[in-house]
């Protein structure tokens, strides 16, 4: 089995982002995409199940994540590196972008090759 963040829309521009590529929303793959590499490394694609309601909940952990990131920041007094600095703009893209269905997680379940046959 493999899962992994799908998108089903483009990603929007203010996801394409140092931030956009930490949340794994940048770059990543279709479903169709990942159902031809799975079967271009021999695999057959058994099925799928969409998983995107644990989306918005991994936003919100790493929205407390970066909260913490924040505090620590402040407390060593050396601020956040820039590509994290007020990333506020960058989850609620992420968030909305999810709520309209642009972005997904699914499991994918395959079959191995059969050997000797």
């Amino acid at each position: 089995a493999v899962s992994d963040i799908v998108v089903n829309a483009p990603v929007p521009e203010a996801l394409q982002t140092a931030l956009g590529h930490a949340l794994c929303i940048a770059g990543a793959r279709s479903a169709d995409e990942y159902h031809r590499l799975i079967s271009e490394a021999g695999f057959q694609p058994a099925r799928g199940h969409d998983v995107s309601s644990v989306l918005l909940d991994t936003v919100r952990q790493i929205t407390q994540r970066l909260q913490l990131a924040e505090v620590i920041a402040c407390l060593q007094q050396s601020g956040l590196p820039p590509a994290l600095e007020n990333p506020a703009a960058a989850l609620d893209a992420a968030r909305g972008f999810i709520a309209q269905g642009g972005l997904g997680y699914r499991l994918f379940v395959v079959r191995a090759p059969r050997i000797g046959t």
